[in-house]
Parts: C-alpha cells; sequence; structure tokens
C-alpha cells in the first residue's frame, strides 16, 4: 500500500481528542464565590507588599547592623573552615 505525500508542506495531520469537545458550565454559586476570593485576594496581595516594603525600610535603616553582624559570622565560618 502506498503512501501519498501531502500537497503542501503547511498540512498538519492531528489526531482528534475526544476531551476538546467537552463543555464546562460555572454554575452561580462558583460566580459569588469568585468575587469575595479576589477581595480576599487582593488584600493579601495588599498586606503582603506592605509587609516586603516595611521589612526592606528596616533593613534599609539598620543597614550597617546588619552588615556588621554578616561580617562577623562569616569571619566565624572562615575560622572554623580553616583551623
Amino acid at each position: 500500500m502506498r503512501k501519498k505525500k501531502a500537497v503542501r508542506s503547511r498540512t498538519i495531520l492531528k489526531k482528534h481528542n475526544i476531551q476538546d469537545t467537552r463543555v464546562t458550565v460555572d454554575s452561580e454559586r462558583s460566580h459569588s464565590n469568585e468575587g469575595s476570593s479576589s477581595r480576599l485576594k487582593r488584600i493579601r496581595q495588599a498586606v503582603e507588599g506592605l509587609l516586603i516594603r516595611q521589612a526592606l525600610l528596616e533593613i534599609w535603616e539598620r543597614k550597617q547592623e546588619y552588615w556588621d553582624g554578616a561580617c562577623e559570622v562569616v569571619g566565624k565560618l572562615l575560622e572554623v573552615i580553616f583551623s
């Protein structure tokens, strides 16, 4: 049996998948939950952003203390490694 070549090089043969034809319908209940969850999500994101900003400000204000602490820890680690 001979196989024929496609006339055009752009021809793409795809296998049909039954799952592509599935249709999902959202119920009214899921729509009502979307609003409250999106509000909670926005509030959570705002709080996370605020906490991150506060942490960065804290680090910026006390950068010398943190730098000295980090240098001390690294110095101790190097002493342990090279001794």
